[in-house]
């Protein structure tokens, strides 16, 4: 005999414990698309944003991301308790989304990539992309059928070689956008958040797939990352692996982590309960959040090599 969807909700529901940590993890949030600047599922308008801070604020205990890693760590996590991520540190952040947390008084934590601190620094492929992708006819010129052949391949590719040889093909074209388009926070902007409030995290220097890359270049980009974060009285040493799914990462990058002594962030989905290596978060961008807690799963996946 089959169970009709409402019992298994039911026993879904009862096996999901009462005192966890969910981490989610956002990007980007203005008040119209651009999609030279915006990735279609990593955005939200900042009215559907502020709708679902006030729902959170309303009916969870918002923690900041390094202070429920030791509540985690102590065994002292009560109820279900909340902390909110972004990652890249895109400008939207500087100038829309810390007005509406400084506003409701929500913590957060921001991962940065600090190549792209410097107005110098366009970004990185994706974003890079994307800007002459839907840019007017003079800008799509730039983008040859190679380069188009290359953007396609490079974000789910299990190719190394590939990967490494073509990235920065596109990053090339940085050069050509305009000194004045800035796609990220700046470091000056950094240096003066509310440390009580907020914290500064790692995202890598440069945004890549670190599983593409050698287990030379990860460690000197992570130290590299180090280097300039902790300069700021709002840093903590947590690593959100760029893209965070379980392709992007490698053994080499756990083993990396632990030898900085990093706490790691992925990006699957799922809730935290106890002390592991390797924190889960859920994507919510441009998602109802309540929704989401609604249809958690007593079933973690493990992400941890």
């Amino acid at each position: 005999m089959k169970l009709n969807n409402s019992i298994k909700k039911k026993i879904r529901k009862l096996l999901i414990p009462d005192n966890k940590l969910l981490v989610f993890n956002l990007h980007q949030s203005t008040p119209a698309f651009d999609p030279q600047r915006h990735g279609k599922y990593i955005w939200s308008s900042i009215e559907f944003f502020e709708s679902q801070i006030r729902y959170l604020k309303n009916n969870f205990e918002l923690i900041r991301l390094d202070k429920a890693i030791h509540k985690l760590r102590d065994g002292k996590l009560k109820g279900t308790q909340v902390s909110i991520t972004f990652d890249d540190g895109d400008i939207s952040v500087q100038e829309y989304i810390i007005p509406l947390l400084e506003k409701y008084r929500i913590p957060a934590t921001f991962f940065i990539n600090t190549s792209y601190l410097s107005s110098d620094s366009k970004g990185y492929w994706f974003n890079i992309y994307n800007y002459f992708k839907f840019g007017n006819e003079k800008q799509q010129r730039y983008l040859t059928d190679d380069i188009k052949e290359i953007a396609k391949k490079l974000r789910n590719i299990d190719n190394p070689v590939f990967y490494r040889e073509n990235y920065k093909k596109i990053e090339s074209l940085g050069k050509y956008i305009e000194k004045n388009t800035n796609f990220y926070v700046t470091a000056n902007f950094l240096a003066n958040l509310n440390s009580h409030l907020f914290s500064i995290g790692l995202h890598g220097h440069e945004h890549q797939r670190f599983s593409m890359m050698t287990k030379e270049w990860q460690k000197n980009d992570l130290n590299r990352n180090i280097e300039i974060l902790s300069k700021f009285k709002s840093f903590i040493p947590i690593f959100a692996i760029p893209f965070g799914k379980p392709l992007d990462w490698n053994s080499n990058t756990l083993e990396v982590c632990k030898e900085l002594r990093l706490e790691v962030a992925f990006a699957n989905g799922g809730y935290n309960i106890k002390n592991n290596f390797g924190l889960l978060r859920i994507p919510v961008d441009g998602i109802n959040i309540s929704q989401k807690i609604a249809d958690l799963s007593p079933f973690i996946k493990k992400y941890y090599i």
